[in-house]
């Protein structure tokens, strides 16, 4: 397929033509029809993403395509015209256009998608007559004053601040901003998402019809006070998480549904849960001191004729017929807290983030521990009853137990289940792990956990002290968080291993190398885990067994782990900061490798120096200017780059390179 450039316009194409990108700097812009004699059908993903110097944008009727971030982070862009023969639009196409006020809809557009207007401020907006679906958060965070919608539109009518059903009984979303509105009568469901983050809204007024509110409905919003209507059956998931201005909410007796997290970390002080209420979520009314800390709320209560839940000892209790489950502490509780007897089930989320919690007694008869249940607790110790079958994702992690028992009864143990915090005398806190012989599942040997499972013997925790570890042979799986925190400095793999499971090896700071022994003799085994990266995300290591080892021509292009990857990376982030990691480290590096980092800097320099400036990222602009041999006009326009970004912490790292760097540059800007 042809690729050509043609007045700054990156295009390809056969009979058409795409359009890739644009490396002018116009600030005024009409796309052509045509290049080459191919019409302009379609503009690529990106196509200008990032461009600062755009403020309008035309775009002839022959493009029936744009795809994914072609706008996005636009963020001079004050206007664009679409084609009108465009029948959709990608979500996010227009993320971060700040200052984007006008914008048309095409009269062809069927679908609106979610976040199409995320971040941007559209001042007006005509909802068109072949409009048929408009997606969950299209216009969230935006600026419009004004929304309208075709007369001859046949499913959607608008107040001018709120678009409804045409049957005028579902509100799908307010997109005007505004402290105060007023559903309309008749309105029986309020929409996901609909006033989710609308910072303006203080008031709501819900109508007497009203029987569902749905998920996110008024997340994060600055709602002082609401009152229910008699006919409300359902508050969604998140309804109302993070209102931190809702002090008080009387839920009427017709309410039978209050979704997980529905008042999560919001400001209410007084609960009562009405005599018909069936089911409550997780975390329905767990509200946070603050990040490292919870309590529940101050006056909670339960309608003495409810069938289903009752209060004891601090918590919310939800009878079951395979016995009671602790749902929500509703009351700050002890140290030392005593779960109640007859507790058979722990569900998620229950003690986390309660730094007051340091020892418990778990009960006999338990069943279940459920995820994230003591997460980041400062629990010292727990003993685990004969009775427990299953303990969550993230049960006990970042707690400070020591030792922990494995009776013969547990079946299931969920990732990260015993991944303790990092004790600050060297190691995880876990150090003693007993499992009880009679149990068919797991079992301990020298210093570590291993689970039985259907692919095979797994290491699912190693607590040794010691600082090698060897693989046995039997065991062919590393599950997540094996290694997390631990002290171990060298891990030793054997070549028939089939699995590293994602953060295997997450704040594991000691190791120093992992050598595994790969089939294909061609590869070195040798692979160097942490390098001194820019804050990256730690990758995913079972990639790596099946990652491209070799170029286009069959050769090794290296052996790292994070250089074998490269060739496969998508995310544009991530390739940058994989290559100045890995080109600024004091590891060796195959000379393969280090070419391939340096033709991508080399490549892509103006794109790779602008975002490493927007990330704020001294030390990543510090290495790109170690590598690379700079001349005075590129300096200079770096420079003005910066300051165009108003970021005064990168301003003067750049002022300061320059002064020592290139004194024909301080000059000319008087330093």
């Amino acid at each position: 397929m042809d690729t050509w450039e043609e007045n700054g316009f990156l295009f390809t194409g056969e009979r058409n033509c795409t359009l890739i990108s644009y490396k002018g700097e116009e600030s005024v812009l009409n796309l052509p029809k045509t290049s080459r004699n191919r019409k302009l059908a379609k503009i690529g993903a990106g196509a200008f993403e990032g461009n600062l110097f755009l403020e309008k944008i035309g775009m002839p009727d022959s493009v029936t395509e744009v795809e994914e971030a072609a706008f996005k982070n636009c963020r001079n862009l004050k206007e664009i015209h679409l084609s009108e023969n465009l029948s959709s639009l990608p979500e996010n196409v227009f993320f971060g256009c700040r200052n984007l006020s006008i914008v048309n809809i095409p009269d062809k557009l069927t679908h609106i998608p979610g976040m199409l207007f995320i971040h941007s401020c559209p001042v007006k907006i005509m909802i068109g007559k072949n409009v048929k679906e408009i997606k969950n958060r299209a216009f969230n965070g935006s600026c419009l004053q004004e929304v309208s919608v075709d007369k001859d539109n046949p499913y959607f009518i608008s107040d001018g601040k709120g678009i409804y059903s045409k049957k005028g009984d579902k509100l799908l979303s307010l997109l005007v901003k505004c402290s105060a509105y007023k559903i309309k009568e008749g309105v029986e469901r309020i929409g996901e998402h609909d006033f989710e983050n609308s910072t303006e809204i203080k008031e709501i007024e819900l109508p007497e019809s009203l029987k569902i509110i749905d998920d996110y409905a008024f997340f994060s919003t600055e709602i002082t006070k609401i009152c229910f209507p008699k006919k409300l059956e359902k508050i969604g998931k998140a309804a109302f998480k993070f209102c931190r201005n809702l002090k008080s909410a009387e839920l009427p007796d017709s309410l039978r549904v209050i979704g997980d997290e529905s008042f999560f970390d919001s400001g209410l002080t007084k609960v009562k849960v009405p005599k018909n209420v069936a089911k409550i979520g997780i975390n329905a009314f767990t509200i946070r001191k603050n990040e490292i800390d919870t309590r529940g709320v101050e006056d909670f209560s339960v309608d003495s004729n409810n069938p289903y839940y009752y209060i004891d000892n601090s918590a919310l209790f939800y009878r079951e017929k395979a016995g009671n489950r602790l749902l929500l502490l509703v009351k700050n509780i002890p140290s030392k807290y005593k779960i109640p007897e007859k507790t058979a089930f722990l569900s998620d989320d229950i003690f986390s983030y309660h730094a007051e919690l340091i020892e418990t007694a778990l009960p006999e008869g338990l069943k279940e521990i459920g995820n994230y249940t003591f997460y980041y607790s400062n629990l010292e110790k727990a003993g685990i009853p004969d009775t427990v079958e299953k303990i969550g994702n993230y049960a006990f992690y970042q707690t400070k137990i020591k030792e922990i028992n494995i009776p013969a009864s547990l079946k299931i143990l969920g990732k990260n289940a015993l991944s303790t915090r990092r004790n600050p005398e060297g190691g995880r806190f876990l150090d003693k792990v007993y499992v009880d012989p009679e149990n068919p599942r797991f079992f301990v040997e020298q210093g570590a956990l291993y689970a039985r499972g259907k692919e095979g013997i797994a290491l699912y925790l190693y607590f040794g002290k010691e600082e090698s570890y060897y693989l046995p042979s039997y065991a062919a799986i590393i599950k997540e968080g094996a290694f997390a925190e631990s002290s171990v400095e060298e891990v030793f793999l054997h070549r028939e291993i089939i699995k590293i499971e994602k953060d295997a090896f997450i704040q594991c700071k000691e190791l120093k190398r992992l050598i595994i022994e790969l089939k294909d003799e061609r590869v070195c085994s040798m692979i160097t885990l942490f390098l001194p990266t820019l804050d990256m995300v730690y990758d995913d290591l079972n990639r790596y067994l099946n990652c491209i080892y070799y170029d286009g021509e069959g050769e090794v292009v290296d052996f790292e782990v994070y250089d074998s990857l490269f060739p496969i990376v998508r995310d544009w982030d991530e390739m940058i900061q994989v290559a100045l990691s890995r080109l600024e480290s004091p590891c060796s590096i195959n000379p393969k490798g280090e070419e391939q980092y340096r033709r991508f800097i080399d490549r892509n320099f103006k794109n790779i120096y602008k975002r490493v400036i927007n990330w704020e990222n001294s030390r990543g602009l510090e290495i790109l200017l170690e590598i690379k041999s700079l001349s005075k006009d590129q300096i200079e326009t770096m420079l003005d780059y910066t300051r165009s970004r108003n970021s005064p912490k990168m301003i003067a790292f750049l002022l300061n390179y320059i002064k020592n760097n290139y004194a024909s540059v301080e000059e000319d800007y008087e330093l």
